[in-house]
């Protein structure tokens, strides 16, 4: 009981050697302390005297206690419960109120307790304290007695699913002087009473082997999206508890996620501090193999470099072999290389005084083609065309260039990898002689080299004059 409030229940998880566990339930309390207890003050609230007062919360308050430890019982016959604390009583009655005769279901005669209490507790429970060696019964020292105030309280069914209970008490604060209190320099006597720790023995604890296997591409180009695998696989023999799988890069992502097999709930995605990371719990993983997709998008700018994926996987039980536990694997990011390839396919022929040439631009490369311009350029003396280009290319005005007539194009957006655009060149001219015509391709993006970014030929323009 808490500072007069109810008391604090918690659940716990033992674990098994088989791989398994069960739940115990943890009821903390603080009851009130024997301060008072035979003061003779005047009471307050109809009590006749203050001691009055304390003596019947005291005895209250453990009848509530045991009240609340028999309902449990009775809905639960096999629920394993540990009442832990400060109870502020002896593991004896003090003729005041016994407490904790009450608390365990073997309370004193009511001819040898001032305020008896009936314990309403069927199936008795057990005071670890009186198990202790005898010449270690002591939490608490007052006026240089050595008194047992902390007590730790087992039911049946615990004893009876863990044999060999033991408890025991820390020594750090009980047997020092009180000039250590409050100073923080000091690792002892932060307080007047001495922990009290209950030890449930098991034969062995439970044992899972994690094991992890990871996948992907070993290189890609910068900019591109990438997915990595991991294969996460609880080799047994038993199944493993809080489960925790990290699954991380070493780069900061623009974006990153995972697909995660069922039974994992994964947190958002840490990214900062030159990494980025996705951690995915399961509360149990029981024997078997467990996928994780990682997508992921990469930037231009981290070109040059090896992006590392590592996946480590762990959990709370006990891990035989923590060599696999870890794996890691690299993808080399490229810059990315382009390919412009420029051919005309109209026929190498003589020119009449108005002909369409023919050219296909095409990216044989392995990655598309930044910012591509194109450059049409006729050299002749008395010439005009007209370029014709597909949706998305947009072309300036014809200029002027000496002896020269000259375009140039620009395409809206990447070109594709495997993309084939058809330009035309209109050719009108009232003047035979030689034309030199070139149509010429650039990209930002680097290339091999670029001997077939350009195509051109000379051709003699024919043009009849009619009587």
């Amino acid at each position: 009981i808490l500072n007069d409030r109810p008391p604090l229940v918690l659940r716990a998880v033992v674990n098994q050697a088989d791989g398994g566990s069960f739940p115990v339930t943890v009821v903390g309390n603080h009851l009130r302390s024997l301060s008072g207890v035979n003061s003779t003050a005047p009471g307050s609230n109809g009590w006749s005297t203050d001691g009055a007062r304390i003596r019947a919360k005291r005895a209250a308050q453990s009848l509530f206690l045991a009240n609340l430890v028999h309902a449990r019982q009775v809905a639960d016959p096999n629920e394993r419960i540990v009442l832990l604390g400060d109870f502020n009583a002896f593991e004896f009655s003090d003729g005041y109120a016994d407490v904790m005769g009450v608390v365990t279901g073997q309370e004193a005669p009511a001819d040898q307790v001032l305020n008896y209490v009936d314990s309403p507790i069927t199936t008795p429970l057990v005071n670890m304290t009186t198990l202790d060696y005898i010449y270690d019964r002591y939490s608490f020292v007052f006026e240089g007695s050595a008194q047992t105030l902390d007590h730790m309280v087992v039911n049946q069914a615990l004893r009876t699913a863990v044999p060999g209970l033991r408890s025991e008490h820390a020594r750090i604060n009980a047997d020092f002087g009180n000039d250590n209190f409050g100073d923080d320099s000091v690792a002892i006597r932060v307080s007047d009473h001495d922990p009290v720790v209950l030890y449930l023995p098991v034969a062995a604890f439970g044992s899972a082997d994690l094991d992890v296997l990871v996948g992907g591409t070993s290189e890609i180009t910068a900019g591109k999206p990438l997915q990595f695998t991991s294969l996460v696989q609880n080799l047994g023999p038993g199944t493993a508890r809080d489960a925790l799988v990290r699954l991380q890069v070493n780069f900061e992502l623009p974006t990153i996620s995972v697909q995660a097999p069922g039974g994992f709930t994964c947190a958002a995605p840490v990214v900062g501090g030159g990494q980025s990371y996705i951690d995915c719990a399961a509360a149990t993983l029981a024997r078997g193999e467990y996928s994780f997709t990682v997508n992921a998008q990469t930037t231009a700018v981290m070109a040059n470099n090896t992006l590392t994926f590592v996946v480590n996987a762990q959990s709370a039980s006990n891990d035989p072999r923590t060599s696999n536990n870890i794996a890691f694997m690299g993808t080399g990011l490229t810059t990315p290389v382009a390919d412009l390839a420029m051919q005309l396919i109209t026929p190498r022929i003589v020119l009449s005084g108005s002909d369409t040439l023919r050219f296909r631009l095409s990216n044989v490369g392995r990655d598309p083609a930044e910012s591509v311009r194109l450059v049409f350029i006729v050299s002749h003396p008395d010439a005009k065309f007209a370029a014709t280009v597909p949706a998305g290319w947009t072309c300036g005005a014809v200029a002027q260039d000496g002896a020269s007539l000259r375009v140039e194009c620009e395409l809206a957006g990447d070109f594709a990898t495997g993309r084939a655009d058809e330009l035309q060149l209109q050719i009108r001219t009232a003047r035979s002689g030689l034309a030199i015509i070139t149509v010429a391709a650039s990209t930002a993006t680097r290339e091999p080299p670029n001997y077939n970014n350009s195509d051109s030929n000379t051709y003699m323009v024919l043009v009849r004059r009619t009587q």
